[in-house]
């Protein structure tokens, strides 16, 4: 969850004589905290990006603002709709309805903390999915804005593997998230000298002709594993691009040097390759004052059979709603989500896959809400809008 800074702090909610709540009364200890460690210390932590509940009186004081979010429905931030396609760790991102009615009958009945005797914890953060086998990460680099305040830097990495290897887990290492946009990483069919140098180089958002995206972060990111016995090759003596695109977005950002990176998870051998494909609508512009305005692609899928196991939805700030389906028969849902939040873009590892036969239609259509005058148009850059469902695949068994 990620509250607001600004908020009303209620006064301490009387307690027993031995300074714990009756039995009957909800308790932070016993009925909230567990829910708060599944889904919400992911952010609210010391080193989040939203306040802290690891105190538990700050938690207590900041009951009325977490009763407003939860029943306004925007915190915990928007995800997929695990009713759609159920996806890894889906009940650490949408709230249960059992879950939600505690913490407002908790903040309702007046906070009360209860006795730390009883406490139970919960999961706890997502751990890392490292140890990692190898590291890419680029020089220190301090963004130099265009007038647009958007700065795209490359970096051509070696992986170091003598020998053909697998990648099977991928983890973005974001070094300075409140100046990065997103981070990619990219396999090239070839990396020229000009590139090959530790300060990195100029490049655009959308990368070269001959790069394909191999993992992508946003703010908000999760790690991305494939499945047992599939990976993404990597030929001997392979390059990567990591792709940074910083956005300058307050007061001092370009005074702030990030050295981001990825995690890599390897294997010498897989049974199936993974390979990646996008899909959406190009060249669109969201009409200024419009509400709930949608785009649409509908691809003709010709390929040979697949199984999706991951799915990377992206859009910009403008985003209020991301809808992805395969038009089979019958039809598969990919991705549902509605309440797109920018600072929480997940990327769901489905717990079963989508089938992607040839001759399949793959819609994609993403909703926007421009109070603006003036129209947003299709690109590259944070005041553009995006619409990219980017779906990572491995052959049908």
């Amino acid at each position: 969850m990620v509250l607001l800074l600004t908020i009303a702090c209620p006064a301490t909610p009387p307690t027993d004589s031995e300074g714990t709540s009756p039995a009957e009364e909800l308790t932070y200890y016993r009925d909230v905290k567990p829910i708060l460690d599944r889904s919400c210390v992911r952010c609210h932590t010391d080193a989040g990006t939203a306040p802290s509940f690891a105190d538990p009186l700050s938690v207590q004081a900041l009951s009325a603002a977490i009763s407003s979010y939860v029943q306004a429905g925007t915190m915990p931030p928007a995800a997929p709709d695990p009713a759609c396609h159920d996806y890894e760790n889906s009940d650490r991102y949408v709230l249960a309805s059992a879950n939600r009615e505690t913490l407002l009958g908790w903040a309702e009945g007046g906070a009360a903390l209860g006795d730390p005797s009883t406490q139970v914890d919960g999961p706890g953060v997502i751990p890392s999915i490292g140890p990692f086998d190898a590291e890419l990460r680029g020089e220190p680099y301090q963004p130099e804005f265009g007038n647009d305040g958007n700065d795209y830097r490359c970096f051509a990495l070696p992986v170091g593997n003598a020998g053909a290897v697998y990648l099977t887990g991928l983890e973005a290492l974001v070094d300075r998230p409140e100046i990065v946009h997103h981070v990619v990483l990219f396999r090239p069919s070839s990396v020229s000298d000009s590139q090959r140098v530790p300060e990195g180089f100029s490049c655009s958002g959308f990368g070269q002709s001959d790069w394909s995206v191999v993992g992508a972060w946003a703010s908000g990111g999760t790690p991305l594993t494939f499945p047992e016995g599939a990976g993404v090759p990597v030929e001997a003596g392979a390059e990567l691009i990591l792709q940074m695109h910083y956005f300058n977005s307050f007061e001092g950002a370009d005074q702030i040097a990030d050295q981001s990176g990825y995690g890599l998870l390897v294997a010498d051998s897989v049974e199936r390759e993974v390979s990646t494909m996008p899909f959406g609508p190009t060249g669109f512009s969201i009409p200024g004052e419009s509400e709930a305005y949608e785009v649409t692609d509908r691809s003709r899928y010709r390929g040979a059979d697949v199984d999706i196991v991951a799915a990377f939805p992206h859009m910009h700030q403008a985003g209020v709603g991301f809808h992805m389906t395969v038009e089979s028969d019958p039809e598969q849902c990919v991705v549902d989500m509605n309440g797109w939040y920018f600072h929480n873009q997940l990327l769901p590892v489905f717990s079963d896959p989508v089938e992607l036969k040839s001759g399949d239609r793959v819609s994609t259509t993403c909703v926007y809400d421009n109070p603006e005058a003036g129209a947003v148009s299709f690109g590259e850059e944070t005041g553009d809008e995006m619409c990219f469902g980017f779906v990572w695949v491995v052959p049908s068994e």
